[in-house]
């Protein structure tokens, strides 16, 4: 049960016969700020809120703003922000598959300084897209993360060259070396089978008494 001075914004229902209702959704003031706390009924086997869907996030934080103060997003203004959400996340997988190209390439000497130095300013566009997101400026947070990605498929486009240019030299090498060692074997086997300048012709076999 909430404590003495708490608000209950949100009530659990159909629970068993013990405990029918329970609070799921209480806050209290703490110091200047306020705190929350959200959860299930003890006894739920129902799938747990935050599994059902990335919507139930914005309904969550919609609560969250309006014990605060009363507001609530707007339809346009949830889209937008699950949308910025979903930018920042592809660009932490493209930033990690990028680091993972360069880890690799960078073993047979590959030359990734370009696609690095991309990566650094895309990192740049991408925290003022964190900022602006924070701050509640999802159209604008949604603009710098495009700029942002668009960087970051650049310095991937540069990191795959790369390793692309390595890969391409350790292919040639190996060839040269297939190819010189098929040369010198071929060329030896021609003065001894064909040529057989190695060897000396004898005409008569014989014992010769000591």
């Amino acid at each position: 049960y909430a404590k003495p001075g708490a608000t209950t914004w949100l009530y659990m229902t159909e629970g068993p016969s013990g405990t029918p209702e329970e609070p799921a959704f209480i806050s209290w003031p703490y110091g200047d700020s306020i705190t929350w706390s959200f959860g299930i009924h003890p006894a739920e086997d129902r799938i747990h809120w935050i599994e059902v869907g990335p919507w139930w996030e914005l309904i969550f934080y919609n609560i969250c703003t309006y014990t605060i103060n009363g507001d609530m997003l707007t339809f346009e203004e949830a889209v937008s922000k699950r949308s910025v959400k979903t930018k920042f996340s592809y660009y932490r997988d493209s930033a990690s598959m990028f680091h993972g190209i360069v880890n690799f390439v960078s073993r047979f000497g590959a030359n990734t300084l370009e696609a690095e130095s991309i990566l650094r300013e895309g990192n740049d566009v991408k925290t003022e897209g964190e900022i602006a997101y924070i701050e509640g400026r999802y159209d604008e947070a949604e603009d710098i993360m495009d700029e942002a990605i668009g960087m970051i498929n650049e310095a991937m486009d540069e990191a795959r060259r790369a390793k692309d240019t390595a890969l391409l030299w350790i292919y040639i090498s190996e060839w040269m070396v297939t190819s010189a060692v098929a040369l010198i074997s071929g060329t030896i086997l021609w003065w001894l089978m064909v040529r057989r300048e190695l060897y000396r012709e004898v005409a008569t076999t014989q014992l010769r008494p000591r």
